[in-house]
């Protein structure tokens, strides 16, 4: 079987591979924002029958460089092709064209940890934790959006249960709960994508780690919004009007992920917990559809996210670790404790 770089001309073909939509295929290949990104396929005598794909457009920051990074992504193989080594082809294909382009290391989320570790991987287990926060502020209105919800997601217990909707149902069980730690004395200010993405750059290059964080462009904002992953972005700035940080949130069903946030070591994670939970709460106040959760998803491995796991309030629901994670290296090599895999990292 011929192994090659998938070109425009190829997605038909992809398509009937893996029936995830020509512009989705388009997007993720092929859109300028979004390089260097590709993928290699195996031909055989009339058909595709695997491909592996690297997405790029994920820069890094790290000890103050910015670097592209990339992820694994669209993985496919006929099952009449498994077993045979394919995989590990494919993935050696993107790798050297990776490297070619400078890249730092590919990574990606996966429940088939043994096939991408026998391509050359390095596998992890429960890394993450998710947090539910009660926000407060949304009244007797927002009480019964919750216990409503609840309701709903015990009747259809018996039905199989998405990864959305089971956080949906989790954070308004925690909305039901009593928010406490509310007193902030600091602004939160609603802006675009550019000026959060510059944001973002200047918080990390004046105060450079030796951690692997992602440095969200406009681009990549813009991009997601595009495929139905829309974003609120905020700043807070305190008294003085320094600005403390940066987030970034994704509403469903009245319930808030922290997709993104970058914090000035200045500001506490906990002050910084306070100012996001106000905005939801002042959002809160003119909405009919009231935001009863704040869902934060932490790297239990990473110092940085540790800290801001300290920084949540006491009154809050937790889930156990879960979580599969994949890392391969190129130009470094680190472990999953340098990684601030926000949840932004994730979303496709």
């Amino acid at each position: 079987m011929l192994i090659r770089k998938a070109e425009l001309e190829d997605l038909g073909a992809l398509n009937k591979l893996n029936n995830i939509g020509l512009s989705k295929w388009k997007a993720e290949l092929w859109d300028s924002r979004m390089q260097p990104s590709f993928g290699f396929v195996s031909q055989g005598e009339s058909h595709l029958n695997g491909v592996e794909c690297y997405i790029g457009g994920y820069q890094l920051q790290h000890k103050g460089s910015l670097i592209m990074s990339h992820r694994s992504e669209r993985t496919f193989l006929l099952p009449s092709t498994r077993g045979k080594g394919l995989f590990k082809k494919l993935v050696k294909a993107c790798h050297e064209q990776s490297v070619a382009h400078d890249s730092a290391f590919c990574w990606g989320a996966t429940s088939a940890i043994k096939p991408f570790e026998r391509a050359g991987f390095k596998g992890y287990l429960k890394w993450r934790k998710y947090y539910f926060l009660p926000t407060g502020g949304g009244g007797f209105a927002s009480w019964i959006k919750s216990l409503t919800v609840l309701l709903m997601g015990l009747f259809n217990s018996t039905k199989p249960q998405g990864y959305e909707s089971r956080l949906v149902l989790a954070g308004h069980v925690a909305g039901l709960l009593p928010s406490i730690g509310n007193a902030c004395s600091v602004q939160v200010e609603e802006i675009n994508f550019k000026t959060y993405a510059l944001g973002i750059r200047n918080i990390a290059n004046t105060n450079p780690n030796n951690d692997f964080d992602l440095l969200v462009s406009e681009g990549l904002l813009h991009w997601l919004s595009e495929r139905a992953i829309n974003l609120d972005c905020f700043v807070v700035t305190n008294r003085s009007g320094d600005v403390d940080g940066y987030f970034a949130i994704r509403i469903i069903e009245g319930c808030a992920i922290l997709e993104d946030w970058h914090i000035s070591p200045k500001c506490s994670e906990s002050k910084f917990i306070r100012a996001m939970k106000k905005a939801l709460r002042t959002g809160n106040k003119s909405s009919e559809n009231p935001i009863n959760s704040l869902i934060i998803a932490l790297n239990t491995k990473n110092l940085h996210h540790q800290r801001m796991a300290k920084g949540i309030p006491k009154v809050r629901l937790s889930s156990q670790n879960v979580g599969a994670f994949v890392i391969k290296a190129a130009l470094y090599d680190p472990d999953i404790s340098k990684l601030r895999i926000n949840p932004i990292w994730l979303e496709l």
